[in-house]
């Protein structure tokens, strides 16, 4: 809907192709981020270390032992589709961007 609304009746003048242009390039960060984590995005990864101190059966000595426990949230893509999706709305939004900003340097107001 963002990319339709900026391709339809778009004003030619100088003075608006600024804002034009930096309300997309939040959107084309996203789908360059997400077209560069490929079909896993990892969210967040949780490590969890736990320290036990244990008394050894035959020697009575003191064991320390240490669980790790790493937990990684993610979104798994099911079609790798997406990924050529969000590559092409990246380059149609750099288009955009670039012509926006020829066309503050050519036009005359």
């Amino acid at each position: 809907m963002l990319i339709i609304s900026t391709i339809k009746d778009v004003p030619t003048t100088k003075s608006m192709a600024v804002p034009r242009a930096m309300y997309l390039i939040p959107g084309m960060v996203c789908a360059f981020l997400l077209a560069g984590a490929g079909l896993d995005i990892n969210l967040e990864t949780e490590t969890t270390t736990e320290n036990q101190v244990l008394l050894h059966p035959v020697t009575g000595n003191e064991v320390t032992v240490a669980n790790t426990t790493t937990q990684t949230s993610k979104i798994v893509l099911e079609d790798s589709i997406w990924v050529i999706v969000h590559y092409m709305f990246f380059i149609i939004l750099l288009l955009y961007v670039i012509f926006q900003t020829l066309m503050i340097l050519t036009k005359l107001e």
